[in-house]
Parts: C-alpha cells; sequence; structure tokens
C-alpha cells in the first residue's frame, strides 16, 4: 500500500513539474512584455521595442504588433511602423480599430513623403549569444527520468509482489525424527 502511494507521489511530481515547464515561455514573454511597457512609458523608444519584439520572438500575439509599431512610430521609423501596422491590421477583428490604423497609416506615408531623412546609422556590438541552458535544466530529461523511474517501480512491485512467499512444494523432504532402539 506504500508503495502504491510512493509511486502515484512520484508519478504526479513529475508531471507537475512538466506542465510547469511548459508555462514558462509565456512567462517570459509576459516579463518582456512588462519591461516594455516600463520602457515605453519612460521614453526610451528603443528599449522598449527590444523588450515588445522579444515578447513577440516568444509568443506571437498579434496584440505586441501594435506595441511594435507604437515604438517604430514614435522612433520616427515610420517604413517599419507602417509595416507592422498592417500586419496587425490584418488579424484585427474590430472595424473601428481597422478605421483608425488605416488613418494611421496614411498619416505616417506622408510624413514619410513630406520627410525623408537620411538614414541613422547605429553602431552597437552584436549581442552575445544566448547560453545554452544546462541538460539538467530542460524539462523532458526529467519528464524521461520520471518515466523510467515509475516504469522501473512499477516492474519491482510487478515482481515482488507477483512471486508467492510460501512455495507450493518444499525444495527438500521435511526432516523426522526416528525412534532410538
Amino acid at each position: 500500500m506504500g508503495r502504491s502511494v510512493a509511486c502515484a507521489v512520484l508519478v504526479a511530481s513529475v508531471l507537475c513539474a512538466a506542465a510547469a515547464r511548459a508555462d514558462e515561455p509565456r512567462e517570459q514573454a509576459r516579463k518582456h512584455f512588462e519591461r516594455g511597457k516600463q520602457e515605453f512609458a519612460a521614453v526610451r523608444y528603443q528599449r522598449a521595442l527590444e523588450e515588445f519584439k522579444a515578447a513577440y520572438a516568444i509568443a506571437p500575439f498579434p496584440e505586441m504588433l501594435y506595441n511594435i509599431a507604437r515604438c517604430e512610430e514614435e522612433l520616427h521609423q515610420n517604413q517599419a511602423a507602417i509595416e507592422t501596422y498592417q500586419r496587425y491590421t490584418a488579424v484585427s477583428t474590430s472595424a473601428v480599430e481597422r478605421e483608425e490604423l488605416a488613418q494611421r497609416i496614411e498619416r505616417l506615408r506622408r510624413e514619410s513623403a513630406v520627410t525623408a531623412p537620411a538614414p541613422a546609422v547605429l553602431v552597437r556590438a552584436p549581442a552575445p549569444p544566448p547560453r545554452a541552458r544546462p541538460i539538467y535544466r530542460r524539462w523532458w530529461l526529467w519528464t524521461i527520468v520520471g518515466g523510467v523511474a515509475a516504469a522501473s517501480l512499477a516492474v519491482g512491485l510487478g515482481v515482488g509482489l507477483g512471486t508467492s512467499s510460501s512455495p507450493s512444494a518444499p525444495a527438500f523432504p521435511p526432516l523426522t525424527v526416528q525412534p532410538t532402539r
């Protein structure tokens, strides 16, 4: 009885760990989004743009395109903002919102035609490559380990409980006492 409870606890913990790892990308995207909102509110549009793009790369929710386009608009990257607004308009469901975006796109096109500044060249060292997560931090490894442990436990229980503790025939004849003369 105690072994089956331990097995159930082990399997449940493995399944919970796997489910928690599935939400990790969504949580990372939410953190990037929150930082992007803070940067936008602090009028640091380039940083906000980077955070929103990072969030969109992890979890491509269409609403994130609007935030990206707003940053591009504030940075006077009109052509990029127009393209991003058009991508967002393609998935927008509200007719009122599509009309507002069409007006915004038209205004940006007019501004681009009037003021076409020379493209700014930003020189920045390339970002270091992302560090690879060690294998012991991967969710699938622990799912496999838990599955193997559960299977081993099941086989052990099956073998241990499947063999009978009292044999049907003794391995050797019983001892008998001979009377003395």
